[in-house]
């Protein structure tokens, strides 16, 4: 089973390039930004995209608990705000 890691603001810059470099080691990604950026990187790397403040508790839960749905896991956490 593949490792799945949930990045938190990382559209772009220093979270962006430590999801790409995971997933080019064989993790599956959720990312969530605020810009949408972190979506469409998502899906370019076939992961799970969420738009979404790292400000508001709400976005966060639901983030994550729509990784837990799709994955039904995260061994790693990178809140890259």
């Amino acid at each position: 089973m593949k490792k799945v890691a949930a990045f938190i603001a990382s559209g772009s810059g220093m979270g962006a390039d430590a999801a790409k470099n995971l997933h080019s080691k064989g993790f599956k990604i959720a990312i969530m930004s605020s810009s949408g950026k972190g979506e469409k990187l998502a899906n370019d790397l076939d992961g799970f995209g969420f738009t979404g403040s790292n400000l508001v508790l709400e976005d966060i839960e639901n983030f994550l608990k729509n990784t837990y749905k799709k994955y039904g896991r995260i061994d790693t956490l990178v809140n890259s705000a």
